[in-house]
């Protein structure tokens, strides 16, 4: 793996479980950072995923049994913990089929469909051109489908409507992985992601104090993509410096990196133990319990194959 994607992982991870902090801060907007680390997830996930060498069944198979022992794992603890309930056949398929309690998971089991489709061919102009379609769709869906005058390009959990610029930057990964930039200008990328996020910011307090710009509101997610490219662009120029490596190896964030998925999953069982807490006490316990019960979680999804490794490296010792 990239060493940058690393690094961007474990921040993603940081960004997704500070916005699911809303209920714990003296103020839910300090529990900001969701769109900007799921467009991490996204983006970095078309990133990698770009050399397809293998029919879809297998290529799919390969990246749902990587997800869904995680999925699995987490809606037996929700039931252990008596957070929901299973009634009938269709309740037991929406907690460990589809669409699960992770809004997350819905949505990149449906995209890795369609990215395999428009990236298998290894073609540029298909790609720039399914980002173009999505663009238009975006709009065509915002003007003629949405409630424009409340805040709602983010929607719930389930909305559509935030996966198709969601889909947008996954193909953004891609159309990036493709493409061969020179590693200059590593300082003014990261400026870009700060201005990015700080007009992010900006753009909500507007909306918040003056409800007639509210139609606008789709240029929030506009600084979400502008971040993520920045971000990426950065990481990918830091590649040749050496101490940034060395950071981007280092134990805790490659930790972070590697358990991504079980930090989403895990958050909506271990925060509302953590809310009972005061701030701003709850806010380190619920990040160590968060990233505690997540390792816990990948260890145990991942034991068979750490003992295998294990053994070989106790053969190739002996």
């Amino acid at each position: 793996m990239f060493g940058f994607i690393y690094l961007l992982k474990a921040l993603a991870s940081i960004l997704i479980t500070n916005s699911h902090l809303g209920n714990m801060y003296p103020s839910e907007f300090m529990a900001l950072g969701g769109s900007f680390g799921n467009g991490l997830f996204f983006c970095i996930s078309g990133f990698l995923l770009v050399n397809i060498k293998t029919d879809f069944a297998s290529w799919y198979w390969g990246k749902i049994k990587r997800i869904y022992p995680t999925v699995f794992a987490g809606a037996v603890i929700l039931l252990l913990c008596g957070e929901t309930v299973v009634g009938n056949i269709c309740d037991f398929v929406e907690l460990f089929i589809y669409p699960t309690k992770w809004w997350f998971v819905a949505a990149i089991v449906v995209f890795y469909i369609l990215y395999y489709f428009i990236v298998k061919k290894q073609k540029d102009v298909i790609v720039s051109g399914s980002m173009f379609a999505v663009v238009v769709v975006y709009f065509v869906v915002y003007f003629t489908c949405m409630d424009i005058h409340s805040f709602s390009v983010e929607g719930k959990d389930l909305s559509l409507f935030k996966w198709i610029y969601y889909f947008f930057i996954m193909l953004m990964g891609a159309y990036m992985r493709k493409k061969t930039y020179s590693h200059d200008k590593k300082i003014r990328f990261f400026v870009l992601a700060a201005m990015a996020v700080v007009l992010w910011g900006a753009l909500r307090v507007i909306f918040l104090i003056y409800p007639a710009f509210l139609p606008l509101q789709f240029l929030t997610q506009f600084m979400v993509v502008i971040f993520v490219y920045a971000m990426m662009r950065f990481g990918m120029s830091m590649e040749t410096e050496a101490k940034f490596r060395k950071l981007c190896q280092c134990h805790i964030v490659k930790m972070l990196s590697e358990i991504t998925l079980e930090v989403y999953i895990v958050q909506m069982i271990v925060l509302p133990f953590c809310e009972r807490l005061c701030f701003p006490v709850n806010i380190p316990v619920a990040y160590i319990s968060v990233f505690a019960a997540a390792y816990v979680l990948h260890f145990i999804i991942n034991s068979k194959q750490f003992f295998t490794k294990k053994k070989e490296r106790n053969r190739k010792g002996e």
